[in-house]
């Protein structure tokens, strides 16, 4: 019976990849039940997913015995490669069926291009449920993107509008849409393709830590000193750095980190060592990305996360883009710079009140706000006198 449902779950993730989960999850909630168990109602949960897309079943039953759901139809533009590749598999359809597919052993043709035009045109479940692939950078950053978005959209037609702009990593993209330099199209095209790039590259063997209680400066010296590759992340605030690069050797600098006086030395859970340069492969695809498409010059200045000072030239911004990915960012300078040119009030907008965090222990005379829920945004507006 365990081979058995082994074997049904590697044909549907072959036909319809997800539907029945990871193997993991899928393994929890029905392979042990029902073989350890004899779990019915996991039995009959899954015969109810399972079943209709027997194709030797009767119509008449599968669609009697079909569970109810809720419809939620989404429209949106598709890109030119998504396009090509929905055209192409549709031809592919309509000669498999000119041909007399749909029957005999061609049903599993049709069927799987089916499963193949819905997995071009989208997965819904990345954004309507709690799913594993969004654990993975190249969901994780168009997510985020999307989110901050979202927000930001909510922001300007609340009146606000900003004086200047930066964002950690990813949300540099954001800060880049802000200051007119990216169109969301553009932003969001970039980013999908910054992230398959990053988890095409993400190496075995990588890993991260922040670094407590510790100057900058030490950290990074010792990370130079330390045998193998690793390499300083991000600096976050005073007191609190991040170190990336190979796992022995992030392992080797926190051990000298924490002889040389570090509070703490914290493991993160990461998909692999970001802001290293064992990942400028994926920068230097990024750079070709870049070149395709077109920025403007800031209408709102911009500070980048590479040197932790404003650009306006275009190349500038391209490069610094690419080169970003492999580098360390530099958060604490960025917004420091930003104090020294008389900016005391921060809004951080997206998921999580982090950079807000960071922003009192960078200088606590500066006002902080967050906005990630509707009645963050009331709060930043009552606070304003645009209420």
């Amino acid at each position: 019976m365990e081979n058995r449902l082994s074997e049904l779950w590697s044909i549907f993730d072959f036909l319809m990849p997800g539907f029945l989960y990871s193997y993991r999850k899928f393994r929890e909630r029905y392979e042990l039940p029902i073989v350890k168990n004899q779990d019915p109602e996991a039995l009959t949960a899954l015969r109810r997913m399972t079943g209709p897309f027997v194709l030797r079943r009767l119509k008449k039953d599968v669609l009697r015995e079909l569970p109810g759901k809720e419809e939620r139809i989404v429209y949106s533009a598709a890109s030119g490669r998504q396009q090509k590749l929905y055209t192409a598999s549709a031809l592919k359809l309509k000669e498999a069926l000119a041909g007399g597919a749909w029957s005999g052993n061609g049903k599993l043709e049709v069927l799987s291009q089916l499963m193949r035009l819905r997995q071009i045109c989208c997965d819904p479940a990345l954004c309507f449920e709690e799913n594993e692939k969004l654990n993975e950078t190249q969901y994780t950053q168009i997510a985020i993107l999307a989110c901050e978005a979202a927000i930001l959209g909510a922001v300007w037609e609340a009146g606000l509008a900003a004086d200047v702009s930066a964002g950690l990593s990813l949300g540099e993209y954001g800060a880049l849409i802000t200051s007119g330099v990216l169109d969301m199209e553009t932003a969001f095209r970039v980013v999908r393709q910054r992230g398959i790039f990053m988890q095409e590259a993400v190496p075995t063997g990588g890993a991260m830590a922040a670094v407590i209680g510790m100057d900058g400066e030490q950290i990074r010296k010792i990370c130079q000193e330390t045998e193998g590759r690793v390499s300083v992340a991000n600096y976050n605030c005073p007191g609190q750095v991040v170190i990336t690069g190979e796992d022995t050797a992030v392992e080797r600098a926190g051990m000298a980190l924490k002889e040389a006086g570090a509070r703490r030395v914290l493991p993160l859970k990461v998909s692999g060592p970001f802001h290293s340069p064992m990942l400028e492969g994926a920068g230097k695809k990024l750079a070709e990305v870049l070149k395709t498409v077109t920025v403007q010059a800031p209408v709102i200045p911009y500070v980048t996360n590479v040197t932790a000072e404003y650009v306006t030239e275009e190349e500038a911004i391209k490069e610094l883009l690419a080169k970003q990915v492999a580098s360390s960012v530099l958060w604490q300078q960025s917004v420091e710079r930003m104090i020294a040119d008389d900016v005391d009030t921060f809004v951080e907008i997206g998921p999580g009140k982090t950079l807000t965090g960071f922003l009192r222990k960078i200088d606590c005379s500066v006002k902080g706000f967050s906005i990630e829920k509707p009645e963050d945004l009331e709060k930043v507006l009552e606070s304003r006198g645009n209420r």
